[in-house]
């Protein structure tokens, strides 16, 4: 859906720091994640039932050997053996074995569309708990260096007090600058520490202080004209399987034939004698109908009706509101991109403007109400690209998963 770049790195160092990515921290907590090992367990749970349910078609067997001794009064004995092998299998017009495989194919079906849609909302929760360590991490720097321009722009007033060129009230106001730019840096600091401890919690890994490389995402609007929802597809299998429920209440409502099919080979003597041993081979068709049981079968029949209805409602209302949500998405992706791009027009005035502003005040021509300013408005615009840029990030991978598509292109 959009194509990933080289990756770079996030905020100056002058040490060498272990690094991680973005995909390595995703596989990390996707391999340490309670929840992907419940949902593997229940994925492997669902392809047992299916693999049983398959062995049911096979029919009915056992094997028999038997030897006796007995006793009379007069202490005489009396040996007898015998072996046996028989097999036997009914098949109805309403076999629940047809129907438990049937139902089991959608069930595993269904299993294997949750699974995949559990590790692509991790990932997209990993991805957005990452985008914002690394959007807290860019506020601080930025944060960070208007601190030092305000520190620069004290010792500035300080030498132009000294020159007699300000008075001290302006040179108060200078020092006070710094000082709620220095709180604002504390601000960012622990607005920092507490989105790598949700990062690092949520995966399951020690914070080392790493640095994290960022992903350079293009800020590209996708094209959508044919997906598939998983959870959309879920529902439609919940239909399905009600559909082959509700036909199986049906038919119940009639006589039901069935074909029986009984095969035995034994002996009665010496089980060693296969020349004493006989076969017999029975094949029978039975007509049953529960007379009593009709007003029962018929008022669930009438119940599982109305559930299909309700589910096929259901699945109307889902649809719409899943297309909704995409225009949505698609309608604040354009408007977050428009956004941007007048926050990159505004960041290029105001670094202008604040570069001019600097030289007067150094001159002496504006006062330090209007140098003020002009920062301000150069850090607002600073913050505000860079927040709307990994806005743009999330809201991405968000309709990502209303599509159903890869989470990064890869999970």
């Amino acid at each position: 859906m959009k194509k990933l770049f080289t990756l770079f790195v996030v905020g100056a160092s002058t040490i060498c720091l272990a690094q991680h990515s973005v995909f390595e921290l995703i596989d990390y907590g996707l391999n340490n994640s309670l929840e992907i090992k419940r949902a593997i367990i229940d994925n492997t749970n669902s392809s047992t039932q299916l693999t049983n349910s398959y062995l049911d078609l096979l029919p009915s067997g056992s094997v028999s050997v038997r030897k006796n001794r007995s006793y009379d009064l007069e202490d005489n004995t009396f040996d007898s053996e015998s072996s046996s092998l028989s097999i036997s299998k009914s098949i109805s017009l309403n076999d629940p074995t047809y129907y438990n495989i049937r139902t089991n194919e959608i069930s595993n079906k269904n299993s294997d569309l949750s699974f995949e849609n559990k590790r692509k909302q991790i990932a997209a929760n990993i991805f957005w708990k990452y985008v914002n360590v690394l959007q807290d991490n860019d506020n601080l720097e930025i944060s960070k260096k208007n601190l030092a321009i305000l520190r620069r722009t004290y010792e500035i007033s300080l030498i132009n007090f000294e020159n007699g060129n300000i008075t001290k009230y302006d040179l108060q106001n200078a020092e006070l600058n710094v000082l709620n730019q220095e709180i604002l840096v504390d601000e960012y600091e622990n607005r920092l520490n507490e989105s790598r401890h949700e990062l690092f919690t949520y995966i399951n890994m020690e914070d080392d202080n790493d640095e994290l490389l960022a992903p350079e995402i293009g800020m590209e609007i996708p094209q959508i004209d044919n997906y598939e929802n998983s959870d959309l597809k879920i529902l439609a299998n919940n239909i399905k399987r009600s559909k082959i429920l509700l036909r199986k209440q049906r038919l119940n409502l009639f006589p039901m034939p069935s074909l029986n099919l009984n095969y035995s080979y034994g002996t009665g003597t010496d089980v060693l004698d296969f020349d004493t041993y006989e076969d017999d081979l029975s094949l029978g068709i039975t007509l049953s109908y529960n007379i009593f049981d009709i007003p029962n079968l018929r008022n669930n029949y009438i119940i599982s009706k109305r559930n299909l209805e309700y589910e096929k409602m259901s699945y109307e209302i889902e649809e719409f509101d899943n297309r909704k949500n995409i225009d949505f998405a698609l309608e604040k992706l354009k408007a977050l991109q428009k956004s941007y791009k007048l926050q990159e027009r505004k960041l290029a005035l105001a670094k202008e403007n604040y570069q001019k502003a600097e030289k007067q005040y150094e001159l002496g021509l504006i006062d330090l109400n209007e140098l003020e300013t002009s920062r301000v408005n150069l850090f607002s615009a600073q913050v505000d690209k860079n927040n709307k840029y990994y806005e743009f990030l999330k809201k991405q991978e968000e309709l990502n998963l209303l599509i159903s598509d890869k989470i990064l292109e890869k999970y």
